[in-house]
Protein backbone atom coordinates (compact mmCIF):
# COMPACT_ATOMS: atom_id res chain seq x y z
CA UNK A 1 0.00 0.00 0.00
CA UNK A 2 1.25 3.26 -0.96
CA UNK A 3 2.83 5.50 2.06
CA UNK A 4 0.18 8.96 2.92
CA UNK A 5 1.91 11.77 1.62
CA UNK A 6 1.16 14.94 3.46
CA UNK A 7 2.66 17.19 0.95
CA UNK A 8 0.87 19.74 -0.67
CA UNK A 9 0.38 19.72 -4.30
CA UNK A 10 1.94 22.11 -6.43
CA UNK A 11 -1.02 23.46 -8.99
CA UNK A 12 0.80 25.01 -12.19
CA UNK A 13 -0.99 25.95 -15.82
CA UNK A 14 2.11 26.21 -18.47
CA UNK A 15 0.99 28.37 -21.53
CA UNK A 16 2.73 29.96 -24.61
CA UNK A 17 4.55 33.10 -24.83
CA UNK A 18 2.44 35.76 -25.64
CA UNK A 19 -0.94 37.34 -25.23
CA UNK A 20 -3.40 35.28 -26.70
CA UNK A 21 -6.86 33.29 -26.48
CA UNK A 22 -4.82 30.75 -24.70
CA UNK A 23 -3.33 32.99 -22.18
CA UNK A 24 -7.06 34.06 -21.34
CA UNK A 25 -8.34 30.88 -20.73
CA UNK A 26 -5.31 30.05 -18.75
CA UNK A 27 -5.99 33.00 -16.12
CA UNK A 28 -9.57 32.78 -16.40
CA UNK A 29 -9.21 28.93 -14.87
CA UNK A 30 -6.69 29.99 -12.33
CA UNK A 31 -9.25 32.79 -11.11
CA UNK A 32 -11.47 30.33 -10.81
CA UNK A 33 -9.33 27.93 -8.78
CA UNK A 34 -8.95 31.03 -6.28
CA UNK A 35 -12.20 31.66 -6.25
CA UNK A 36 -12.71 27.81 -4.84
CA UNK A 37 -9.73 28.29 -1.99
CA UNK A 38 -7.05 26.08 -4.17
CA UNK A 39 -3.87 28.22 -5.14
CA UNK A 40 -1.75 28.38 -8.50
CA UNK A 41 0.53 29.31 -10.81
CA UNK A 42 0.96 29.52 -14.26
CA UNK A 43 4.14 30.34 -16.17
CA UNK A 44 4.86 31.59 -19.94
CA UNK A 45 7.24 28.95 -21.32
CA UNK A 46 9.57 28.66 -23.70
CA UNK A 47 11.15 25.54 -24.31
CA UNK A 48 14.19 26.37 -27.00
CA UNK A 49 15.54 27.83 -23.42
CA UNK A 50 15.50 24.33 -21.38
CA UNK A 51 14.76 26.09 -18.60
CA UNK A 52 13.53 23.88 -15.51
CA UNK A 53 10.60 24.98 -14.03
CA UNK A 54 11.27 26.86 -10.22
CA UNK A 55 9.39 23.72 -8.74
CA UNK A 56 11.04 20.87 -10.84
CA UNK A 57 13.84 19.78 -8.44
CA UNK A 58 11.30 20.91 -5.58
CA UNK A 59 10.17 17.44 -3.27
CA UNK A 60 6.48 16.53 -3.55
CA UNK A 61 3.69 16.30 -6.01
CA UNK A 62 3.37 18.25 -8.84
CA UNK A 63 -0.29 18.50 -11.05
CA UNK A 64 1.16 20.23 -14.48
CA UNK A 65 -1.85 21.55 -17.07
CA UNK A 66 0.16 22.44 -20.33
CA UNK A 67 -2.00 24.52 -22.54
CA UNK A 68 -0.52 22.76 -26.11
CA UNK A 69 -0.85 25.19 -29.20
CA UNK A 70 1.95 24.05 -31.53
CA UNK A 71 2.81 27.42 -33.04
CA UNK A 72 2.51 29.24 -29.53
CA UNK A 73 5.35 27.28 -28.77
CA UNK A 74 7.33 27.18 -32.26
CA UNK A 75 7.30 29.47 -35.08
CA UNK A 76 6.54 26.45 -37.94
CA UNK A 77 4.12 24.25 -35.51
CA UNK A 78 6.24 21.41 -34.86
CA UNK A 79 7.95 22.01 -30.73
CA UNK A 80 10.07 19.41 -30.99
CA UNK A 81 11.96 21.36 -27.42
CA UNK A 82 8.38 20.84 -25.71
CA UNK A 83 8.47 17.08 -26.36
CA UNK A 84 12.29 16.61 -25.13
CA UNK A 85 11.44 19.18 -21.91
CA UNK A 86 8.23 17.27 -20.89
CA UNK A 87 10.16 13.80 -20.86
CA UNK A 88 13.12 15.45 -19.15
CA UNK A 89 10.12 16.96 -16.26
CA UNK A 90 9.09 13.08 -16.06
CA UNK A 91 12.49 11.82 -15.88
CA UNK A 92 12.94 13.89 -12.66
CA UNK A 93 9.42 14.05 -10.58
CA UNK A 94 8.72 10.29 -11.48
CA UNK A 95 4.93 9.41 -9.94
CA UNK A 96 5.13 12.64 -8.30
CA UNK A 97 3.90 14.18 -11.60
CA UNK A 98 0.66 14.68 -13.18
CA UNK A 99 0.32 15.83 -16.48
CA UNK A 100 -2.46 17.03 -18.11
CA UNK A 101 -2.60 18.23 -21.69
CA UNK A 102 -4.86 20.51 -22.98
CA UNK A 103 -5.29 20.69 -27.17
CA UNK A 104 -6.47 24.16 -28.17
CA UNK A 105 -5.10 23.34 -31.19
CA UNK A 106 -4.10 20.03 -33.74
CA UNK A 107 -2.32 20.55 -36.84
CA UNK A 108 -2.09 22.83 -39.64
CA UNK A 109 -2.81 22.49 -43.27
CA UNK A 110 -2.65 25.03 -46.45
CA UNK A 111 -1.71 25.05 -50.19
CA UNK A 112 1.90 23.91 -51.25
CA UNK A 113 3.66 27.31 -51.31
CA UNK A 114 3.10 27.78 -47.41
CA UNK A 115 5.30 25.95 -44.87
CA UNK A 116 2.08 24.25 -43.32
CA UNK A 117 1.72 22.15 -46.14
CA UNK A 118 5.29 20.59 -46.06
CA UNK A 119 5.37 20.38 -41.95
CA UNK A 120 1.40 19.01 -41.21
CA UNK A 121 2.69 15.74 -41.04
CA UNK A 122 4.97 16.52 -38.32
CA UNK A 123 3.14 19.03 -37.03
CA UNK A 124 0.66 16.07 -36.29
CA UNK A 125 3.06 13.65 -34.96
CA UNK A 126 4.82 15.70 -32.02
CA UNK A 127 1.13 16.58 -31.10
CA UNK A 128 0.49 13.01 -30.39
CA UNK A 129 3.63 12.34 -29.06
CA UNK A 130 2.99 15.16 -26.68
CA UNK A 131 -0.66 13.72 -26.11
CA UNK A 132 1.20 9.93 -25.11
CA UNK A 133 3.84 11.43 -23.05
CA UNK A 134 1.13 12.59 -20.75
CA UNK A 135 -0.94 11.37 -18.01
CA UNK A 136 -4.55 12.21 -19.49
CA UNK A 137 -5.63 14.27 -22.75
CA UNK A 138 -8.53 16.77 -22.83
CA UNK A 139 -9.69 18.99 -26.03
CA UNK A 140 -12.29 21.01 -27.57
CA UNK A 141 -14.32 19.73 -30.33
CA UNK A 142 -14.54 16.31 -32.20
CA UNK A 143 -12.41 16.77 -35.07
CA UNK A 144 -9.37 17.03 -32.48
CA UNK A 145 -10.79 13.76 -30.40
CA UNK A 146 -10.62 11.75 -33.88
CA UNK A 147 -6.86 13.25 -34.52
CA UNK A 148 -6.14 12.07 -31.01
CA UNK A 149 -7.72 8.95 -31.02
CA UNK A 150 -5.99 7.76 -34.41
CA UNK A 151 -2.54 7.44 -32.58
CA UNK A 152 -1.60 4.78 -30.89
CA UNK A 153 -0.73 4.38 -27.06
CA UNK A 154 -2.53 7.49 -25.88
CA UNK A 155 -2.25 7.88 -21.88
CA UNK A 156 -3.03 4.88 -19.56
CA UNK A 157 -6.88 3.69 -19.71
CA UNK A 158 -8.11 7.29 -19.28
CA UNK A 159 -10.45 8.31 -22.03
CA UNK A 160 -10.02 11.10 -24.53
CA UNK A 161 -11.92 14.14 -22.67
CA UNK A 162 -13.61 16.78 -24.83
CA UNK A 163 -15.60 19.84 -24.29
CA UNK A 164 -16.12 23.04 -25.65
CA UNK A 165 -14.27 26.03 -24.54
CA UNK A 166 -15.72 28.23 -22.41
CA UNK A 167 -15.99 32.32 -22.61
CA UNK A 168 -12.06 33.51 -22.36
CA UNK A 169 -13.85 37.06 -21.35
CA UNK A 170 -15.94 35.37 -18.10
CA UNK A 171 -19.81 34.82 -17.99
CA UNK A 172 -21.98 37.93 -17.33
CA UNK A 173 -23.11 38.38 -13.71
CA UNK A 174 -26.75 40.00 -14.89
CA UNK A 175 -28.98 38.24 -16.88
CA UNK A 176 -29.13 39.55 -20.77
CA UNK A 177 -31.27 41.42 -22.06
CA UNK A 178 -34.39 41.57 -24.26
CA UNK A 179 -34.57 41.99 -27.66
CA UNK A 180 -36.32 45.76 -27.42
CA UNK A 181 -33.39 46.74 -24.88
CA UNK A 182 -30.56 45.98 -27.26
CA UNK A 183 -29.62 48.72 -30.15
CA UNK A 184 -29.42 47.82 -33.75
CA UNK A 185 -26.09 46.66 -33.29
CA UNK A 186 -23.21 43.85 -34.68
CA UNK A 187 -20.72 43.31 -32.10
CA UNK A 188 -17.12 42.17 -34.50
CA UNK A 189 -14.70 40.07 -31.60
CA UNK A 190 -11.57 38.85 -30.84
CA UNK A 191 -8.00 39.17 -32.20
CA UNK A 192 -7.25 41.83 -35.46
CA UNK A 193 -6.66 38.63 -37.78
CA UNK A 194 -10.43 37.39 -36.45
CA UNK A 195 -12.08 40.86 -37.12
CA UNK A 196 -10.74 41.42 -40.31
CA UNK A 197 -11.61 37.91 -42.21
CA UNK A 198 -15.65 39.38 -40.71
CA UNK A 199 -15.41 42.47 -41.99
CA UNK A 200 -14.07 41.42 -45.55
CA UNK A 201 -16.94 38.55 -45.36
CA UNK A 202 -19.28 41.25 -44.53
CA UNK A 203 -18.37 44.23 -46.82
CA UNK A 204 -21.05 42.90 -49.39
CA UNK A 205 -23.57 41.94 -47.06
CA UNK A 206 -24.92 45.02 -46.27
CA UNK A 207 -28.81 44.27 -47.18
CA UNK A 208 -28.39 41.17 -45.71
CA UNK A 209 -27.31 42.70 -42.15
CA UNK A 210 -30.05 44.92 -42.43
CA UNK A 211 -32.60 41.87 -42.89
CA UNK A 212 -31.58 40.80 -39.32
CA UNK A 213 -32.13 44.76 -37.78
CA UNK A 214 -28.32 45.46 -37.77
CA UNK A 215 -28.06 49.08 -38.82
CA UNK A 216 -24.39 49.62 -37.76
CA UNK A 217 -21.22 47.53 -36.69
CA UNK A 218 -19.08 47.74 -33.72
CA UNK A 219 -15.54 46.62 -33.62
CA UNK A 220 -13.87 45.55 -30.16
CA UNK A 221 -10.38 44.10 -29.77
CA UNK A 222 -6.35 44.40 -29.57
CA UNK A 223 -4.09 46.66 -32.38
CA UNK A 224 -5.77 48.77 -34.65
CA UNK A 225 -9.00 48.48 -36.37
CA UNK A 226 -9.09 45.81 -39.18
CA UNK A 227 -11.67 47.42 -40.78
CA UNK A 228 -10.97 46.63 -44.90
CA UNK A 229 -9.89 49.52 -47.34
CA UNK A 230 -12.97 49.06 -49.25
CA UNK A 231 -15.10 49.63 -45.77
CA UNK A 232 -17.40 46.97 -43.94
CA UNK A 233 -20.40 48.15 -45.82
CA UNK A 234 -22.72 49.35 -42.95
CA UNK A 235 -21.53 52.30 -40.66
CA UNK A 236 -18.17 50.51 -37.87
CA UNK A 237 -17.29 52.51 -34.79
CA UNK A 238 -14.08 50.97 -33.47
CA UNK A 239 -13.49 50.73 -29.32
CA UNK A 240 -10.32 49.32 -29.49
CA UNK A 241 -9.61 47.08 -26.28
CA UNK A 242 -11.94 46.81 -23.53
CA UNK A 243 -12.03 45.62 -19.92
CA UNK A 244 -14.34 43.03 -18.90
CA UNK A 245 -16.85 45.03 -17.19
CA UNK A 246 -16.96 47.18 -20.04
CA UNK A 247 -17.16 44.51 -22.81
CA UNK A 248 -19.72 42.77 -20.73
CA UNK A 249 -21.69 45.86 -20.79
CA UNK A 250 -21.72 46.66 -24.65
CA UNK A 251 -21.99 42.66 -25.19
CA UNK A 252 -25.80 43.26 -23.32
CA UNK A 253 -26.66 45.97 -26.19
CA UNK A 254 -25.89 44.47 -28.96
CA UNK A 255 -28.34 42.80 -30.50
CA UNK A 256 -26.24 40.13 -32.90
CA UNK A 257 -22.18 39.04 -33.01
CA UNK A 258 -20.80 38.58 -36.38
CA UNK A 259 -17.86 35.86 -36.95
CA UNK A 260 -16.46 33.78 -39.95
CA UNK A 261 -15.24 30.13 -38.51
CA UNK A 262 -15.68 26.71 -39.71
CA UNK A 263 -19.03 25.22 -38.56
CA UNK A 264 -17.05 22.18 -37.64
CA UNK A 265 -14.79 23.88 -35.57
CA UNK A 266 -17.33 26.47 -33.53
CA UNK A 267 -16.80 24.40 -30.37
CA UNK A 268 -13.03 26.10 -30.14
CA UNK A 269 -13.96 29.26 -30.45
CA UNK A 270 -13.49 31.59 -27.67
CA UNK A 271 -15.62 34.63 -29.42
CA UNK A 272 -18.43 32.29 -30.07
CA UNK A 273 -18.46 31.07 -26.76
CA UNK A 274 -18.22 34.68 -25.09
CA UNK A 275 -21.47 35.61 -27.67
CA UNK A 276 -23.56 32.38 -26.67
CA UNK A 277 -22.59 33.27 -22.96
CA UNK A 278 -23.91 36.93 -23.04
CA UNK A 279 -27.33 35.78 -24.77
CA UNK A 280 -26.05 37.59 -28.76
CA UNK A 281 -27.12 35.42 -31.14
CA UNK A 282 -24.10 34.62 -34.00
CA UNK A 283 -24.32 35.10 -37.50
CA UNK A 284 -21.58 32.79 -39.05
CA UNK A 285 -20.45 34.47 -42.43
CA UNK A 286 -18.24 31.38 -43.33
CA UNK A 287 -20.06 29.00 -45.71
CA UNK A 288 -21.41 25.98 -44.23
CA UNK A 289 -19.30 23.03 -43.72
CA UNK A 290 -20.82 20.40 -41.34
CA UNK A 291 -22.26 20.64 -37.98
CA UNK A 292 -20.76 19.05 -34.82
CA UNK A 293 -20.24 19.61 -31.27
CA UNK A 294 -23.87 19.24 -30.49
CA UNK A 295 -23.98 22.70 -32.32
CA UNK A 296 -26.57 23.26 -35.30
CA UNK A 297 -26.97 25.49 -38.04
CA UNK A 298 -30.01 27.67 -37.94
CA UNK A 299 -30.62 26.56 -34.68
CA UNK A 300 -28.05 27.86 -31.88
CA UNK A 301 -26.37 29.87 -34.69
CA UNK A 302 -27.43 31.52 -38.37
CA UNK A 303 -25.26 31.55 -41.24
CA UNK A 304 -25.30 34.74 -43.82
CA UNK A 305 -26.44 34.12 -46.19
CA UNK A 306 -28.15 31.25 -44.86
CA UNK A 307 -27.03 27.36 -44.66
CA UNK A 308 -28.27 25.40 -48.00
CA UNK A 309 -31.34 23.13 -47.35
CA UNK A 310 -32.80 25.64 -44.82
CA UNK A 311 -35.49 27.66 -43.84
CA UNK A 312 -33.94 31.48 -43.62
CA UNK A 313 -34.37 32.96 -40.09
CA UNK A 314 -34.29 36.23 -39.51
CA UNK A 315 -32.84 38.17 -36.10
CA UNK A 316 -35.20 41.08 -36.74
CA UNK A 317 -38.40 39.33 -35.38
CA UNK A 318 -38.60 39.18 -31.57
CA UNK A 319 -39.66 35.71 -31.71
CA UNK A 320 -36.72 34.39 -33.78
CA UNK A 321 -34.10 36.26 -31.90
CA UNK A 322 -35.51 35.07 -28.64
CA UNK A 323 -35.21 31.37 -29.86
CA UNK A 324 -31.89 31.80 -31.38
CA UNK A 325 -30.62 33.21 -28.17
CA UNK A 326 -31.72 30.46 -26.13
CA UNK A 327 -30.51 27.75 -27.99
CA UNK A 328 -27.11 29.29 -27.62
CA UNK A 329 -27.47 29.75 -24.16
CA UNK A 330 -29.03 26.68 -23.44
CA UNK A 331 -25.61 24.84 -25.48
CA UNK A 332 -23.08 26.72 -23.61
CA UNK A 333 -24.60 26.49 -20.12
CA UNK A 334 -23.50 22.48 -19.13
CA UNK A 335 -19.32 23.38 -19.95
CA UNK A 336 -19.11 27.13 -18.47
CA UNK A 337 -16.00 28.17 -16.93
CA UNK A 338 -16.72 26.92 -13.30
CA UNK A 339 -18.06 23.79 -14.05
CA UNK A 340 -14.64 23.04 -16.23
CA UNK A 341 -12.37 24.33 -13.64
CA UNK A 342 -14.00 21.85 -10.68
CA UNK A 343 -13.68 19.09 -13.19
CA UNK A 344 -9.82 20.18 -14.40
CA UNK A 345 -8.99 20.13 -10.87
CA UNK A 346 -10.12 17.08 -9.85
CA UNK A 347 -8.74 15.61 -13.49
CA UNK A 348 -5.36 16.95 -12.16
CA UNK A 349 -4.38 15.67 -8.95
CA UNK A 350 -1.61 13.75 -8.89
CA UNK A 351 -1.34 10.06 -8.67
CA UNK A 352 0.09 9.99 -5.27
CA UNK A 353 -2.46 11.59 -3.89
CA UNK A 354 -5.43 9.55 -5.59
CA UNK A 355 -3.27 6.35 -4.19
CA UNK A 356 -2.88 7.94 -0.51
CA UNK A 357 -6.88 8.23 -0.27
CA UNK A 358 -6.64 11.76 0.10
CA UNK A 359 -8.70 13.11 -2.86
CA UNK A 360 -10.24 9.73 -4.18
CA UNK A 361 -9.88 8.81 -8.04
CA UNK A 362 -10.80 12.25 -10.31
CA UNK A 363 -14.14 11.61 -11.80
CA UNK A 364 -13.81 11.79 -15.47
CA UNK A 365 -14.41 15.44 -16.81
CA UNK A 366 -17.00 14.68 -19.47
CA UNK A 367 -19.61 11.59 -18.80
CA UNK A 368 -20.09 8.83 -21.87
CA UNK A 369 -23.53 10.08 -23.00
CA UNK A 370 -23.75 8.72 -26.71
CA UNK A 371 -27.28 10.99 -26.99
CA UNK A 372 -24.76 14.18 -26.42
CA UNK A 373 -22.24 14.94 -28.92
CA UNK A 374 -20.52 17.32 -27.04
CA UNK A 375 -19.69 14.52 -24.57
CA UNK A 376 -17.99 12.00 -26.11
CA UNK A 377 -15.03 9.50 -25.48
CA UNK A 378 -12.93 8.17 -28.11
CA UNK A 379 -11.32 4.90 -28.26
CA UNK A 380 -8.52 4.66 -31.02
CA UNK A 381 -8.40 2.40 -34.05
CA UNK A 382 -6.29 3.40 -37.81
CA UNK A 383 -7.17 2.21 -41.58
CA UNK A 384 -6.88 -1.52 -42.13
CA UNK A 385 -4.92 -0.85 -45.65
CA UNK A 386 -0.95 -1.62 -45.16
CA UNK A 387 -0.41 1.18 -47.18
CA UNK A 388 -2.84 3.60 -46.06
CA UNK A 389 -2.00 6.91 -43.82
CA UNK A 390 -5.03 8.36 -43.75
CA UNK A 391 -6.68 9.02 -40.06
CA UNK A 392 -9.47 10.87 -40.59
CA UNK A 393 -12.62 9.93 -38.58
CA UNK A 394 -16.07 9.66 -38.49
CA UNK A 395 -18.76 8.79 -35.88
CA UNK A 396 -20.75 5.60 -35.60
CA UNK A 397 -23.95 5.97 -37.42
CA UNK A 398 -25.56 3.82 -34.49
CA UNK A 399 -24.37 6.43 -32.05
CA UNK A 400 -22.28 4.35 -29.98
CA UNK A 401 -19.84 6.25 -27.72
CA UNK A 402 -16.55 3.75 -28.24
CA UNK A 403 -16.63 3.37 -31.92
CA UNK A 404 -14.06 3.27 -33.70
CA UNK A 405 -14.84 3.53 -37.14
CA UNK A 406 -12.07 5.11 -39.20
CA UNK A 407 -13.10 6.73 -42.73
CA UNK A 408 -9.65 6.63 -45.07
CA UNK A 409 -8.98 9.35 -48.07
CA UNK A 410 -11.26 9.16 -51.03
CA UNK A 411 -10.41 5.85 -52.99
CA UNK A 412 -8.10 4.49 -50.34
CA UNK A 413 -8.21 0.51 -50.78
CA UNK A 414 -8.23 -0.44 -47.05
CA UNK A 415 -11.57 -1.87 -45.52
CA UNK A 416 -13.06 0.36 -42.25
CA UNK A 417 -12.52 -1.46 -39.08
CA UNK A 418 -15.85 -2.52 -37.51
CA UNK A 419 -17.63 -0.45 -34.61
CA UNK A 420 -16.49 -1.23 -31.18
CA UNK A 421 -20.18 -1.43 -29.91
CA UNK A 422 -21.30 -4.45 -32.33
CA UNK A 423 -18.01 -6.41 -33.14
CA UNK A 424 -14.33 -6.24 -32.08
CA UNK A 425 -12.58 -3.51 -33.73
CA UNK A 426 -9.92 -4.28 -36.71
CA UNK A 427 -6.56 -4.86 -35.67
CA UNK A 428 -4.54 -3.27 -38.61
CA UNK A 429 -2.32 -0.12 -37.79
CA UNK A 430 -0.67 2.36 -39.78
CA UNK A 431 2.53 0.86 -42.24
CA UNK A 432 5.44 3.61 -41.61
CA UNK A 433 8.32 2.80 -43.81
CA UNK A 434 11.70 2.51 -42.76
CA UNK A 435 13.03 4.05 -46.24
CA UNK A 436 11.90 6.08 -49.38
CA UNK A 437 13.30 3.56 -50.94
CA UNK A 438 11.13 0.61 -49.52
CA UNK A 439 7.55 2.44 -50.33
CA UNK A 440 7.98 1.84 -54.33
CA UNK A 441 8.49 -1.59 -55.80
CA UNK A 442 11.83 -1.76 -57.55
CA UNK A 443 9.88 -2.99 -61.19
CA UNK A 444 7.43 0.43 -61.05
CA UNK A 445 10.23 3.18 -59.78
CA UNK A 446 11.49 4.24 -63.13
CA UNK A 447 8.09 3.99 -64.70
CA UNK A 448 5.95 7.66 -65.65
CA UNK A 449 2.47 5.92 -66.50
CA UNK A 450 -0.10 6.81 -64.04
CA UNK A 451 -0.91 4.08 -61.65
CA UNK A 452 -3.12 3.97 -58.37
CA UNK A 453 -0.64 5.67 -55.55
CA UNK A 454 -1.03 3.40 -52.50
CA UNK A 455 -1.71 6.08 -50.20
CA UNK A 456 -4.09 8.43 -51.55
CA UNK A 457 -5.15 6.27 -54.70
CA UNK A 458 -4.77 9.64 -56.45
CA UNK A 459 -3.66 7.77 -59.43
CA UNK A 460 -0.26 9.32 -60.71
CA UNK A 461 2.79 8.11 -58.89
CA UNK A 462 5.74 9.18 -60.29
CA UNK A 463 9.37 7.71 -59.75
CA UNK A 464 9.19 6.61 -56.10
CA UNK A 465 6.15 8.39 -55.17
CA UNK A 466 3.05 10.23 -55.55
CA UNK A 467 3.32 13.35 -56.61
CA UNK A 468 0.68 14.72 -54.18
CA UNK A 469 2.03 12.72 -51.00
CA UNK A 470 5.64 12.29 -51.37
CA UNK A 471 5.98 15.78 -49.43
CA UNK A 472 3.89 14.33 -46.29
CA UNK A 473 5.72 10.93 -46.64
CA UNK A 474 8.87 12.70 -46.33
CA UNK A 475 7.78 14.67 -42.81
CA UNK A 476 6.18 11.55 -41.62
CA UNK A 477 8.92 9.67 -41.66
CA UNK A 478 11.28 12.40 -40.45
Amino acid sequence: MAAVTTRPVTLVQLVPPGPGGVRDFASLLQERWRESGRQSEWLALNPAEAAPLPWQHQPGPLAVLLHYSGYGYQARGVPWALLQWMRRLRQDKGDELRLVSYFHESFASGPPWGSAFWLSGLQSRIGRQVAQASDAVCTNTQAHAAWLASGRGLPGVEPLHVQPVFAAVDEPQAPPCSWSERKPTAVVLGAASTRARVLQACADKAALLRSHGVENLVEVGPGPSAVPAGGAGLPLRFQGRLEKPELHALLRTCRAGLIDYPASLLAKSSVFAALAAHGVPVLNTRPFDENADGLQVNHHYLGLPAAPDSAPRWLSDPVEWHAVEQAAAHWYAPHGSRQQAAQLLALLQPRSTVQAGLSGNPPALLSANPQDETRRTWSSASCASAGCISTRRTRCPAGSTGCTTSVATAGCPGQRPRCASTSAPTSGRRFRPSSRRSRTPRSTRSSLLPSPCACCASGWRVFRGCVWCLPRWAAWTV
